[in-house]
């Protein structure tokens, strides 16, 4: 008779009862046992032995899942300091998770095994260490095992075991642990490698680099003949590898702007000054430098020594060799996670022409051409890579003896050196970004064509000497970053060009606009071959100013903060004062107008700029080049006053509405980033620019004489108090040259995510770093391409240690309970917009059951909006209880409403009317009931911009998302599923949940809930919500139209039902309520929401804002009634008409009045009812 094979549960329980007890005891003496002793080597011995019958069994018959006991004690075996034990151990685990990927997730989720593994990485033994990589590898099978594991103990711990500092020695385990670092670190969030140790970084990059250079040249391959030990990880996965774990690492060499400022202008500061005041954005400037100088010159012996300058191909071979493509980030593109996603597969690829390198010549300037001057030639086709590093190598120095000039780009991301250069001349200048290119020219040529930059050139001469060229700017208006070029004309007469001729060590300053161009065609006399003698070297320094950096820019921040502080300065506000918002968008859009026309807002705003430190011989010129600023910022705020044209602007924006065309206007897009008043009611949708104008012009046109006035004294009043200190309050206190400049110091630190990755160096917040950087050589970067840089955002950068913030987190989760009756008791109300939500903690002695043991409270109702500054205390009346998902244990959250020292309910205490109503007889008496249904909208954070979506673009049309599935159409599930736990903890009748129509919004349905409860619980579930988002680094909105165009808004369709309308007979009960409600519909519209008319159009499942209707399960009407209830003849109805922003006591309220309480006169009764027969609408 054939055995019956157990089922899983009795194999597991055969395992707690004979095999649990052997391991547990094994793991517990091999954690006791120290260095040269081994007690305990018998149960170890038949512990590795339990652990190879468990894994000789068959896949099928393996125990799955695992049993409990065995995932308990697992982390124990892996730090046993038995090898075998260790290593069998790792190999269940391995095991076990190729079983299921549930399994494999739950056993990668677990911290204790992660730390296990970790150690069993750290054991010293190299069968342990390989046993842990392919566990490793096993647990990784998911994407969601890899980020949990990298997330983990692991990465640090394999960056840290002994193998990985082995020389590159190609053998298996090697090559296995290479693979693992490669995989863990790629699979990392980023802000979790910023936290790693660094000196695990800079052991690790050089030998990564090391690897990914023998790769790359199939060296390492020729040494791993046999197929076993080949790495498994690509020469990409390698390169992203190293570009990763570098992004946090430190220059090796740092410039301060002194140094610079000494080597490149002089050893005073009087030198720089008149450079500043005299030369800047205006004229060229030539320095020169004596040669027995030069050799004291620091900076340029650094430069000078990165290239080897013996002969014309030694030049050309420590330029070109070994460099690697630098892909352009859109400058629209901060996220460097997202950065990465885009160029998964390229990092390290081979260079490409145009885009890294240009070898190029220009015909003699003196053929018969018609356009008068020279025309390039390239040696290389547009867009070809070049994978043969030595071939590539050869063809440039075959080029060069054929007159062509070698042009590296982005050197700055290729020499470390060149890279503290150009960081240091970023802060010198103010800018957020300088980039860096090398030209080599043979003799007697020309490489590039005459032309003019869009940026400041500072050209410094390295090796020989060259003819510049340099026409003046007949424009005088400045040509911005992303504006296309102008062709240049005949005009440019070749007798009216300065001439300059720049020898070693000589610094030429050329600014934006100025024609010019370079020749090497001196009389030298006779070439000599592969001499340098006669060629030359030289270095550009692109001083870039982006949009916000221009004076331009300085004075839309002082706009916006002047206008921050008047509307956080209002109480009671005023019609005018409430269009302060659109009164300050339309100025902005004047001053855009008068820049084009106006050279002094298109300069380069210095306020950001990192001056020499004042000391009694500097002092006088530090306060001349600060007066300098005080003055153009006077002069641009006159020529405000005086020229901005309301009229003008209008005209613009009206032309800009009627076409439905918003790029006139994507210029506005980084406002969005500038700090706002938490409490400001923020109109102004710069994501949305379009139907922020459109609400403009509605706003204005009804009366435009009125509006003229009103913005003529906005206007004024701007002009008349704003100063430059306005533009220059640090919110931290501390105030510098800046402005709200604050946040240009750490936007400095985020644009050059448009060129390179994101680094902190030693500061809270600094200039990136190249990626080349602490590896050793040259490797790779970004570089900055497109047409607008329309992002920033503001870095903030924890600097606690590991342990400190571990620390956090459990005091954060720690359950006072056990030690202490007190609680913790979370007052909330509703702040001075009627929308947000406020709320400050206080200790209770005990916990309670009832609001009514609870004590009132007080707070600032100034602070708020809710209170006059000489009378500002608001009292805070306790009203429902809720348990603390957030704190956990007794502690509660309780809803307020506010009322004043006299009990007087003050304006915004929508819930006093409510309660009022809700505890009238005829209304206890119909027991009304409410299911509400929350619409909301999840951005995320740095740009405002739905969850999911791409950054200022669109996805697919609306259709897959609503209740959607999958990574690609369901954006915030987690969010989601958190709140919907964290409000059935806390108590509150939340009955679901669902993604809606427009991916990255989201809905739950609270109820049934009677009378007030329904106000009580939806404001709770908001709050949930918001801590919740907020704790997830997403913005919540409940705007009820996010996104215009053709993309659904957010309601919060509310289902109401009476005692009356549930029983038999109560569809006519329904009927008269909508009758009813159709009386008053201009009454519900009005308490329904703000900004409802954006949303309710009459399309996307909604009625029109201006008539009333009602239907049969027709969601495109007011009022909706299901088919069961007319089935049924009873039951409920659905007011759709809600915003998802309304106050759910007004609503609730309303409804109940109007349906309950409120009657019509028969002559309106009639009329209505004669309407509604011809709105009504029912879907077969």
């Amino acid at each position: 008779m054939k055995k019956r094979k157990r089922r899983g549960d009795e194999a597991t329980a055969a395992f707690d009862r004979r095999v649990f007890p052997i391991l547990l005891a094994a793991a517990a003496t091999g954690a006791r046992t120290t260095s040269g002793t081994q007690p305990g080597a018998d149960s170890s011995t038949i512990a590795a032995r339990l652990l190879r019958r468990l894994l000789s069994r068959s896949p099928s018959s393996l125990i799955s899942p695992l049993p409990s006991s065995l995932v308990a004690v697992l982390p124990l075996l892996l730090a046993s300091r038995s090898a075998s034990v260790a290593a069998l151990s790792c190999e269940v685990l391995g095991a076990a998770a190729l079983q299921s990927m549930e399994a494999s997730e739950v056993l990668a989720s677990d911290a204790a095994i992660a730390d296990g593994l970790g150690r069993a990485l750290r054991n010293g033994r190299q069968r342990v260490a390989k046993a842990a990589c392919n566990a490793i590898m096993d647990l990784s099978a998911s994407a969601v095992g890899r980020g949990r594991l990298a997330g983990s103990a692991v990465l640090p711990s394999i960056l840290s075991t002994e193998s990985s500092k082995n020389t590159c020695k190609a053998h298996k385990t090697f090559c296995l642990i290479v693979d693992t670092v490669v995989l863990m670190v790629n699979s990392c969030q980023v802000d979790n490698l910023y936290n790693l140790q660094q000196d695990l970084v800079r052991k690790i990059l050089p030998l990564l680099y090391k690897i990914w250079r023998k790769v790359g040249t199939l060296e390492l391959k020729s040494d791993c003949i046999n197929s076993k030990n080949q790495l498994q990880s690509r020469e990409h996965e390698i390169s992203e590898a190293i570009f990763r774990i570098s992004m946090n690492t430190p220059y090796a060499s740092h410039l301060e702007p002194g140094e610079i400022r000494r080597s490149i202008f002089g050893q005073w500061v009087s030198d720089y000054e008149n450079f500043l005041l005299n030369c800047w954005e205006k004229s060229t400037y030539l320095h020169t430098r004596k040669h027995k100088n030069l050799e004291k010159d620091c900076v340029f012996a650094s430069l000078l020594s990165e290239f080897d300058p013996k002969t014309p191909d030694t030049i050309i071979q420590s330029l070109v060799n070994g460099v690697v493509s630098c892909p352009a980030i859109s400058s629209d593109e901060l996220d460097i996670s997202s950065f990465l996603h885009d160029v998964q597969g390229t990092l390290g690829a081979a260079v490409k022409y145009r885009q890294d390198i240009r070898v190029v010549r220009t015909c003699d300037q003196f053929d018969q051409t018609s356009r008068g001057y020279g025309v390039e030639e390239h040696f290389f086709d547009d867009g070809m890579t070049f994978q043969d590093s030595d071939a590539f190598v050869a063809e440039c120095k075959d080029a060069f003896k054929n007159g062509f000039s070698v042009a590296l780009r982005g050197v700055e991301f290729r020499s470390e050196k060149i890279a503290s250069i150009a960081s240091a001349m970023a802060d010198l200048f103010g800018q957020p970004s300088v980039g860096a290119n090398i030209y080599f020219s043979p003799p007697r040529s020309q490489g590039l064509a005459r032309h003019y930059d869009d940026h400041c050139v500072l050209v410094w001469q390295l090796l020989g000497r060259k003819k510049w060229m340099v026409w003046p700017n007949a424009k005088l208006i400045l040509p911005r970053l992303y504006e296309p070029f102008e062709s240049l004309d005949d005009s440019v007469d070749d007798s009216s060009g300065r001439v300059e001729v720049l020898h070693e060590g000589d610094i030429m300053y050329v600014p934006r606009g100025f024609v010019h161009e370079a020749h090497t065609d001196i009389d030298v006399g006779e070439f000599h071959a592969n001499s340098t003698a006669d060629c030359s070297l030289h270095l550009t320094l692109a001083i870039e100013v982006e949009p916000p950096f221009e004076w331009e820019g300085f004075t839309h921040m002082a706009l916006h903060c002047w206008t921050e502080k008047h509307q956080s300065y209002q109480f009671g506000k005023s019609k005018v004062e409430e269009q302060t918002s659109l009164f300050a968008l339309l100025l902005h859009v004047a001053i855009r107008l008068l820049s084009r026309d106006d050279a002094i807002f298109r300069k380069a705003c210095m306020v950001a700029a990192k001056l020499p430190l004042s000391s009694s011989c500097t002092t006088t010129h530090l306060e001349a080049l600060r007066s300098n600023q005080r003055s153009v910022f006077d002069e641009i705020i006159k020529k405000i006053d005086k020229s901005c044209n309301f009229k003008e602007a209008l005209t613009c924006i009206e032309l800009a509405v009627e076409k439905g065309n918003d790029e006139p206007f994507q210029w506005m897009c980084w406002l969005r980033h500038l700090p706002r008043h938490e409490a400001a009611d923020d109109k102004v949708d710069f994501c949305n620019i379009l139907g922020a104008l459109e609400e403009l012009l509605d706003a204005v046109s009804c009366n435009l004489e009125q509006s003229f006035a009103e913005f003529t004294d906005f206007k004024s009043k701007f002009c008349g108090f704003v100063v430059y200190e306005d533009a220059c309050i640090e919110q931290l206190g501390i105030s510098t040259l800046g402005g709200c400049w604050h946040c240009m110091e750490d936007m400095k630190a985020v644009v050059p995510a448009m060129q390179c990755q994101v680094g902190v160096r030693g500061k809270a917040a600094v200039r990136a770093r190249p990626a080349a950087a602490g590896v050793g050589g040259r490797v790779w970067g970004v570089r900055r391409s497109g047409r607008g840089m329309s992002g920033f955002k503001v870095m903030a950068v924890s600097t606690e240690s590991t342990g400190v913030v571990t620390r956090l987190e459990q005091l954060l989760n720690m359950d006072t309970t056990p030690f202490t009756d007190k609680i913790i008791a979370e007052y909330i109300w509703v702040g001075g917009s009627g929308i947000d939500l406020r709320s400050k903690s206080r200790t209770i002695s005990k916990p309670v059951e009832d609001p009514s043991e609870l004590p009132k409270w007080n707070y600032d109702g100034s602070s708020t909006g809710q209170a006059p500054g000489e009378d500002s205390e608001v009292i805070l009346y306790p009203q429902a209880i809720f348990k603390d998902p957030f704190r956990g244990g007794n502690h509660i959250l309780v809803m307020c409403d506010t009322y004043t020292p006299a009990g007087e309910p003050i304006p915004t205490n929508k819930r006093n009317r409510a309660a009022q109503i809700f505890s009238d007889p005829k209304v206890v008496n119909q027991v009304p009931w409410f299911g509400i249904e929350q619409e909301y909208t999840l951005l995320q954070t740095s740009v405002n911009w739905p969850l999911g979506w791409p950054v200022g673009g669109y996805p697919g049309p609306q259709g897959p998302y609503y209740c959607a599935v999958g990574s690609d159409k369901s954006f915030g599930r987690d969010i989601s599923d958190a709140h919907y736990k964290a409000c059935l903890y806390a108590g509150i009748n939340i009955s679901g949940t669902n993604g809606e129509v427009m991916p990255g919004q989201w809905e739950y349905q609270v109820g049934p809930s009677v009378g007030i409860e329904a106000g009580d619980h939806i404001w709770m579930s908001r709050y949930i919500l918001e801590r919740i988002t907020e704790q997830a680094g997403v913005v919540l909105t409940l705007d009820p139209k996010p996104i215009q165009g053709d993309w659904n808004g957010a309601g919060c369709h509310t289902n109401y039902s009476t005692k009356s309308m549930r029983e038999d007979g109560g569809f006519e009960v329904i009927k008269k309520a909508i009758l009813n409600l159709s009386l008053r519909h201009d009454l519900h519209i009005s308490a329904y929401g703000e900004g409802n008319e954006r949303r309710l159009t009459g399309l996307h499942e909604t009625a029109s804002i201006d008539n009333f209707s009602w239907g049969v399960a027709n969601r495109g009407c007011s009022i909706r009634v299901g088919r069961d209830t007319e089935a049924k003849g009873k039951g409920y109805l659905e007011d759709r008409r809600p915003a998802s922003n309304m106050d759910p006591y007004v609503v609730t309220a309303l409804l109940a009045e109007t349906t309950i309480l409120w009657e019509p006169t028969l002559e309106a009764e009639a009329l209505a009812a004669k309407k509604l027969a011809l709105k009504f609408v029912s879907f077969a």
